[in-house]
Order: structure tokens, then C-alpha cells, then sequence
């Protein structure tokens, strides 16, 4: 999860609960499973939800659908009317959850085809296709102007149709202050060079970096409708002493400078194949309604709602803080605390529908 979905998180929960109390408040403790709001049932909600039986709530998994049917059994029991497709209680779709190699991966140099995962990779947003173009080098593939910074790599620069190889990072790459920071992203550099016509994208590392990246799902990104791929440092230093550069002397002279190196790569037509498949998994939304007795404004709904779901196990792409660590993320905050309030409230509004001017939709996401 991204740190503002974090935020939106936690502003709900905060909402939910405080609405929560202010109801507990109103109307005193109870048994549990009483209509009123009371700290057992709330705990006891957040407890499920956050038990080690549910492995972190990850969406598709048989643990989520068991939180489905936990959220479903509540709403039934509470008297709520079904809110999702077809009267049902769900809300089905899917969502793209992996990315995984397709069968036609193909990169040719001076009719030598290279070894995927050993001498290239495509990446994560890489557009799926076929190219056999000339290469150019770009820097940094920066475009920027503004009013503290001004770096064009593309300046008597043509890429139209071309290949545009670029160098990762930044001037200052270790610095997260730094003023390039905003525009050393991967996946910015892709669309500033095919914004100005480039065909493809060839990334190669600085000469702190030893591996390649791992082809590996991050969330959010849209895909680049052109091939972007990630040279190993062997293939770049091939390239590159084949005209007398190296990576140590372009990057040593950009970073002193702060000023581009760019140059044609003459002689040279890099051909490639890119297959990246997406991997999707179903998931599902649970809606019920308290429906309110006023015929004048019972068709006008108060949306209330709260993430069931949670990182699973953790890993890379999951939004852990510990993207190396497999761990079951219990989630008991985020959004457990959250999901409870939504069936707290759901209870008690059910319960006082009557004074309800408005009607109610109740979603667990």
C-alpha cells in the first residue's frame, strides 16, 4: 500500500471509530451481539480479521475469501440489504496482482541473441512488441527545466524510432534530497524519451549497480507501449568499448559536470522481442445497505467504507516496509480496526433505520 493510501487508511479508521464512540457514548454498553456499540464486539471483529489464520488478508487468496464470507455473515445477520451485483452482497472484479516472462523474449546484437535474466531483462512496464532500430545515447534521458534546474539530454538529440539508451539514477543518486531525485525514475525517463519519439529503451546501470533489476510487479504503473529493457553490464560495456566510452567515463563526466553526454552509437542495430504477461487474480468488494424508511430521500446513500484486505505475507510489491521479509502481515490497524468499525456501525444504524433520514451503503474493499 502506498503511504497515501496509508493516510486515507488512517484517516478512516479514524472516522469510523470516532463515530463509533460517539454512538457508544450515546447509548451505553451492551451484551455482546446487542445493537449498541461495545468495545468486546469491536475487538472481538479485529481479532478475526487479524488472526494469524487469515495470513495477512492478501486479495484472491482463500484467507480473503474467508474474510468475504465473515463480512457477508455480519450483514446478514444485522438485517442489511444485499448492495452488490445481482442482489448479492459482492462486488466481484479483478485486478492485476503479477507480471511474469511471456514465450517470445528476444534481444539480438551483431547477430548474436542474448540471454534473458543473464544478459537482459525487460521491465516491469515495458510495452509488449518487436523493434530493430539504431541506437542513441541519452545521459540521464533528463528533460527538465525549471526554475532551480535546467538538463536537456535530448537537445540535437534525434530519437525518432530509435533506440534511446540511458544511464540509471541520478548526479546524486544517493542523496533522496537531491533536486534530480524527482525525475531519476525509471518509469519517468521511459515516457519523457517516448514523448520525444523514441522506439525503445535501453537502461544501463552505474558502475556502483552489479546486478540486473528483477522483473518484478509494481503496482500503479501503466505500461509504456514501447520496449524498455535492462542492459547487464557486460552487454553495456561491449557496446560501449566498441566505440571507445565506458560507463565509469560517461558517468564520471555527467556527475563533475552536471552537464549531458549524449552521442550516436554508429554501426549499430539492436533488434528485440518483447512478451510480458500480465498476471490477474479475482477479488471482491462487500456492500450491504440500511435502507432508510423516508420516501423522499431513502435513494440518496451515505457511503461508509474500509479496506478488509492487507499485504499477505509481505515481499517485493506488496507496499511492506520490509519488502525482504516473509512475514505474515496480521494488519490488525490496516484496515482491521477499520473493517471492524464498519460492522459496528452497521449494527447500530440497522438498528435505528428508522431515524435515519438517508440511507446507508456500507462497503468492505
Amino acid at each position: 500500500m502506498t503511504d497515501n493510501g496509508r493516510l486515507l487508511s488512517t484517516t478512516l479508521v479514524i472516522i469510523v471509530i470516532g463515530y463509533c464512540l460517539y454512538w457508544y457514548r450515546g447509548f451505553g454498553p451492551g451484551d455482546v451481539g446487542s445493537e449498541e456499540i461495545i468495545e468486546s464486539e469491536i475487538i472481538d471483529h479485529i481479532r478475526f480479521l487479524s488472526d494469524d489464520k487469515r495470513a495477512g488478508r492478501y486479495p484472491g487468496t482463500r484467507e480473503s475469501k474467508d474474510v468475504i464470507s465473515y463480512l457477508i455473515k455480519q450483514f446478514k445477520s444485522f438485517g442489511l440489504s444485499p448492495g452488490g451485483t445481482n442482489n448479492s452482497y459482492t462486488q466481484s472484479f479483478s485486478v492485476m496482482d503479477g507480471i511474469e516472462l511471456g514465450a517470445n523474449n528476444q534481444l539480438i546484437i551483431e547477430d548474436e541473441s542474448l540471454e534473458i535474466e543473464n544478459d537482459y531483462i525487460p521491465l516491469w512496464f515495458s510495452g509488449n512488441g518487436n523493434l530493430s532500430a539504431d541506437v542513441v545515447f541519452a545521459g540521464y534521458g533528463f528533460d527538465i527545466k525549471n526554475d532551480s534546474l535546467t538538463w536537456n539530454d535530448y537537445n540535437d538529440l534525434d530519437v525518432d524510432g530509435k533506440w534511446v539508451m540511458m544511464m540509471r539514477h541520478s548526479p546524486e543518486r544517493d542523496n533522496p534530497h537531491s533536486i534530480y531525485a524527482p525525475y531519476a525514475e525509471l518509469h519517468k525517463k521511459m515516457v519523457v524519451a517516448r514523448d520525444r519519439g523514441a522506439a525503445g529503451i535501453l537502461y544501463i546501470s552505474q558502475i556502483e549497480d552489479s546486478t540486473l533489476l528483477p522483473l518484478r510487479f509494481h503496482p500503479g504503473y501503466s505500461k509504456a507501449g514501447v520496449p524498455a529493457i535492462h542492459l547487464s553490464n557486460e552487454i553495456a560495456d561491449e557496446l560501449l568499448g566498441s566505440i571507445g566510452r565506458s560507463r565509469r567515463q560517461i558517468q564520471a563526466k555527467m556527475n563533475r559536470s552536471l552537464t549531458p553526454v549524449t552521442f550516436y552509437i554508429p554501426n549499430l542495430i539492436i533488434s528485440a522481442s518483447v512478451e510480458l504477461k500480465s498476471i490477474y487474480i479475482r477479488a471482491a468488494n462487500v456492500l450491504g445497505k440500511v435502507t432508510s424508511r423516508n420516501h423522499r430521500y431513502r435513494d440518496e446513500y451515505i457511503v461508509v467504507g474500509a479496506h478488509f484486505d492487507h499485504l499477505g505475507y509481505g515481499g517485493p510489491g506488496t507496499g511492506s516496509r520490509k519488502p525482504d521479509t516473509t512475514a505474515i502481515h496480521n494488519g490488525a490497524d490496516d484496515n482491521g480496526s477499520g473493517t471492524a468499525g464498519i460492522l459496528e456501525l452497521a449494527h447500530k444504524l440497522q438498528s435505528n433505520r428508522k431515524l435515519l433520514k438517508r440511507s446507508v451503503l456500507l462497503i468492505g474493499f
